[in-house]
C-alpha cells in the first residue's frame, strides 16, 4: 500500500515538474536582437496535429520537451510551442516568416486578449502592398506580407507555428526567424539597395550580351547570355533574409507537385540550371570538344548527374543523409569546375591567349559556388568574419553568397568576354588584311593569267569559228545552228515527218565528163553545186547530201512552215535553179564548154523517216522511205532540164505553174499508181485552177497510117542501098 502512495505520489510530481519545464518563456528585454532565431530546444513541439487542427484546438493538445521528442517524419505535421514575455515599458511588434522549406504553414498567437492565426502560402508570401498606391490606401485595410503581432508591456503571449515536414532531402532546418517589424524594416534598406544593384546589374549585361550575339552570331556568347539569364533568376528566386523578391512582387504560385511547393521546384530549376549552362558555356569558351575530348565526355556526365540529383533527390523522399546527398554534389562541382579550370592552363599553355582571361574570369564563380554549396551543410560562409555590420549581415547568407558570386562573375566574364570579341575583332582584321595584301598579289598573277587565258581562248575561239564554218560545209546549216546553240540532240532516234524531197542530176554527166579535162570538171561541177546550193539555202531546205554529180534536198525538217508551204517553196526553189541553169549554160558556151551540163529534177511529197542515223561513232542526218525512192525515179525519168512533180506535190502548186501531165506509173514497194506532172513554166496571173493538158494516146487510124508511113519509110531505105550498091 506504502508502495503504491509513493508511485502516485511520484507521477503527481513529475507532472507538475512536465508542466513547469514545458513552461518555455522567451524574455523580450533590452538585449533581444533586432533579428533573432531562438533555438529550437527552447520550444515545445508535439506531432499529435492534422491539417485541421486550429486554434481552438490548441487547449486541448499536450506538448513536450524537445529533448524528448522522436524526430522529424517526412510529410507529417507538427506544432512548436514558444512564450513571449515583453519585460520592456513599451510595446514591441515581432514579425515572422516562415520556414521555406515547409510545405504547409500556419501561425497561432493566444493571450488573455489577443486570439489570431495567419495561414501562409508555401514557402514565400506574397507582397499583396506592393500592388496599391500607398496614397489611396487605408493603412487598416492593408495586410502585411508576413505575419505580425504586437506583445504589451509586462504581457506573455503564446505563440505555436503548425508546419507539415518535407521529405528527408530537404529538411535542411526547422528555425524559424523572429524581428522587430519597425527596426528590422530599417534595417533592411541598405540590403535591398544592394540586392538592387546586383540584379540590376546582371539585368543590363543580358540585354548587352544577347545585342552582342545578334550582331556577331557567336554561340559562346550565346551560351553566356543564357548563363546570364538563368543567374538572374537563380539571384531573384533565392530566399534574402526576407523572402524572395520573384515570389513576392511577381509570381505567387500557390499549387504543389508531389506534396512539394511548385515554388520550390523553381528555385532549384534556376539553381540548378545556372550551374549547368555555366558548365556548357565555359567548355564551349575553351573548345573543350575539339581540344581535350576526354574532359568534354566528363562535362557530358557531370551534367548527367545534375539533372538527376534535381529530379531524384530533390523531388522524392529518399532515406539518405543529408551529407551523402550534398557532399556528392559538392564534389562533383568541384571535379568539374578543377577539371575545367585545367584545362583552360593547359589552353593557355598551348598559345591560347584570352586563356588567361577565361581563368581570371572564373576565379569568382569556383570559389563563391563552392562556398555556397558548404553553407547548405553549415559551413561558416566567408563573409561570417567581416567586423559586425549591416555589410556583414547583408553577405553572411547562403543566398547572398551565391548571388555575389554570380554578380562577380558576370561582371569579370562580361569584361572576358567584350576582350575576346575585341581579340576576335583583331584577329579578323589582322587576317583581312593579310588577305587584302594576298588577293592583291593574286590579283596581278589572275590579271596576268587572265590575259594569257584570253589570248588563248581567242586564238582557240578562231580556230573554232573556223572549224565551225568549215563543218557547216558538211552538214546541213539548219542543224549546224542547231547544234552549236544546243538545241539538237545527237542520239540515234528518228521520227516520221510529211516532207517534199527533192532530186536533181546531170543528164548524160559520164559522156560530158569524159569531153572535160579534170580541172574544168572541177571548175565547172563546183559552180553548178554552188550555185544550187546558194538557192537551195535561200529558199530554207536541208540540203541532205550529194552524191556524185546529183543532190538530195527536201523541206519539213527540222524546220517547217507546214505542208502546202514545204512543197511550193520547193518548186520555187526548183524554178530558180532552172532560170539560173539557163543562165550558167550560156556563160559556160561563151567561155569554151560545148556541151554544159542540162539538169533534170524530181520532186514528192509524202510520209519518210527523218532523224540520225549510225551508230554512237558517226551519225549522218538524212530521210528514208519510199517516198524518197519515188521522188529520186521521177528525177531519172525526167527530161533534160525538166521538172518531174508527184501529184502530192502539184495538188498544192497548181495555181503556181503550168503542167502537163504523164502517163502513170507504177514502183516497187509504193501501193499506188503514181501520177506524174511535167513542168512547163510559172502561170503568170493565176484566175482560176490550173489547166493541165494531158497528152492523147493515138487512135487506130492514126496506128494504121503512122504503120503505112513506116512501110513505105523502110522500102525507100532499101532502094536507096541498091542503088548506092
Amino acid at each position: 500500500m506504502k508502495f503504491i502512495y509513493f508511485i502516485l505520489f511520484f507521477s503527481f510530481f513529475n507532472n507538475i515538474y512536465s508542466e513547469e519545464s514545458l513552461d518555455n518563456t522567451y524574455q523580450i528585454n533590452k538585449e533581444t536582437k533586432v533579428s533573432f532565431i531562438i533555438p529550437f530546444n527552447n520550444f515545445s513541439i508535439t506531432d499529435k496535429v492534422t491539417n485541421k487542427t486550429s486554434l481552438e484546438d490548441l487547449k486541448n493538445i499536450k506538448f513536450e520537451r524537445f529533448e524528448i521528442f522522436s524526430g522529424f517524419q517526412p510529410y507529417k505535421y507538427y506544432i512548436k510551442k514558444i512564450r513571449f514575455s515583453n519585460v520592456l515599458e513599451k510595446p514591441v511588434t515581432l514579425t515572422i516568416r516562415q520556414n521555406n522549406f515547409h510545405l504547409n504553414t500556419e501561425f497561432f498567437v493566444t493571450s488573455k486578449n489577443l486570439n489570431k492565426s495567419y495561414v501562409n502560402s508555401p514557402s514565400f508570401n506574397f507582397n499583396n502592398a506592393s500592388l496599391v498606391s500607398p496614397n489611396s490606401t487605408n493603412f487598416e485595410d492593408l495586410e502585411l506580407r508576413n505575419f505580425s503581432f504586437t506583445v504589451e508591456p509586462n504581457e506573455s503571449v503564446d505563440f505555436y507555428y503548425k508546419f507539415q515536414s518535407p521529405n528527408k532531402t530537404r529538411i535542411f532546418s526547422n528555425q524559424i526567424r523572429f524581428a522587430q517589424l519597425e527596426k528590422f524594416q530599417e534595417s533592411r534598406r541598405f540590403g535591398l539597395w544592394l540586392e538592387g544593384i546586383i540584379l540590376g546589374t546582371i539585368f543590363a549585361l543580358i540585354i548587352f550580351t544577347f545585342y552582342s550575339y545578334s550582331q556577331i552570331k557567336d554561340r559562346t556568347t550565346f551560351y553566356f547570355g543564357a548563363w546570364l539569364t538563368s543567374a538572374f533568376f537563380a539571384v531573384i528566386s533565392q530566399d534574402s533574409h526576407d523572402g524572395s523578391r520573384l515570389f513576392e512582387f511577381f509570381v505567387d504560385p500557390n499549387f504543389s507537385i508531389w506534396m512539394t511547393p511548385i515554388k520550390r521546384y523553381l528555385i532549384d530549376l534556376f539553381s540548378y540550371s545556372q550551374a549547368m549552362i555555366f558548365v556548357i558555356f565555359a567548355r564551349k569558351f575553351i573548345d573543350l570538344k575539339k581540344y581535350h575530348p576526354t574532359a568534354f565526355r566528363v562535362t557530358n556526365i557531370y551534367l548527367g548527374w545534375y539533372l538527376v540529383h534535381f529530379i531524384v533527390f530533390q523531388q522524392f523522399n529518399i532515406d539518405i543523409g543529408l551529407k551523402t546527398i550534398w557532399y556528392s554534389l559538392i564534389f562533383s562541382t568541384f571535379l568539374i569546375l578543377s577539371i575545367i579550370f585545367i584545362c583552360a592552363i593547359l589552353r593557355l599553355k598551348n598559345g591560347m591567349e584570352l586563356g588567361k582571361f577565361f581563368i581570371i574570369g572564373m576565379l569568382p564563380y569556383f570559389v563563391f559556388r563552392l562556398f555556397f554549396l558548404l553553407t547548405i551543410l553549415g559551413v561558416q560562409s566567408p563573409f561570417s568574419y567581416l567586423p559586425d555590420s549591416g555589410i556583414k549581415y547583408f553577405l553572411n547568407s547562403q543566398a547572398v553568397t551565391q548571388a555575389v558570386g554570380l554578380f562577380l562573375e558576370a561582371i569579370f566574364m562580361s569584361l572576358v568576354l567584350a576582350k575576346r570579341t575585341k581579340f576576335l575583332q583583331d584577329n579578323l582584321n589582322e587576317n583581312i588584311q593579310k588577305q587584302a595584301v594576298e588577293a592583291e598579289k593574286q590579283q596581278v598573277v589572275l590579271e596576268e593569267t587572265v590575259k594569257e587565258r584570253t589570248s588563248e581562248l581567242e586564238e582557240k575561239s578562231t580556230a573554232l569559228e573556223g572549224v565551225s564554218n568549215q563543218l557547216a560545209k558538211y552538214i546541213p546549216p539548219q542543224i549546224h545552228d542547231a547544234l552549236f546553240a544546243g538545241k539538237y540532240d545527237t542520239e540515234i532516234k528518228t521520227q516520221r515527218r510529211k516532207l517534199t524531197v527533192f532530186f536533181s542530176d546531170i543528164k548524160n554527166f559520164t559522156s560530158t565528163s569524159e569531153n572535160l579535162q579534170p580541172e574544168d570538171l572541177t571548175k565547172y561541177l563546183n559552180e553548178y553545186f554552188s550555185e544550187m546550193t546558194k538557192i537551195a539555202i535561200d529558199h530554207g531546205a536541208t540540203i541532205d547530201k550529194y552524191i556524185g554529180d546529183a543532190m538530195m534536198v527536201f523541206f519539213g525538217d527540222p524546220e517547217t512552215k507546214g505542208e502546202r508551204e514545204d512543197a511550193r517553196a520547193c518548186v520555187e526553189m526548183a524554178l530558180k535553179m532552172q532560170e539560173r541553169m539557163g543562165q550558167l549554160r550560156e556563160k559556160w558556151l561563151n567561155e569554151g564548154f560545148a556541151d554544159p551540163f542540162e539538169v533534170r529534177i524530181g520532186i514528192n511529197t509524202g510520209y519518210c523517216n527523218v532523224g540520225n542515223f549510225g551508230s554512237d561513232q558517226r551519225l549522218t542526218y538524212t530521210i528514208i522511205g519510199g517516198e524518197v525512192n519515188v521522188a529520186a525515179r521521177l528525177e531519172s525519168a525526167a527530161q533534160a532540164n525538166g521538172i518531174l512533180m508527184s501529184y502530192e506535190t502539184y495538188a498544192h502548186v497548181q495555181d503556181m505553174v503550168e503542167v502537163e501531165q504523164k502517163e502513170a506509173i507504177k514502183m516497187k514497194g509504193i501501193n499506188r499508181e503514181i501520177k506524174i506532172y511535167a513542168v512547163e513554166g510559172r502561170k503568170e496571173v493565176v484566175k482560176t485552177k490550173a489547166k493541165v493538158t494531158k497528152a492523147k494516146k493515138p487512135t487506130k487510124k492514126e496506128l494504121t497510117k503512122i504503120e503505112k508511113l513506116e512501110k513505105e519509110l523502110s522500102i525507100l531505105k532499101d532502094r536507096l542501098n541498091k542503088l548506092e550498091s
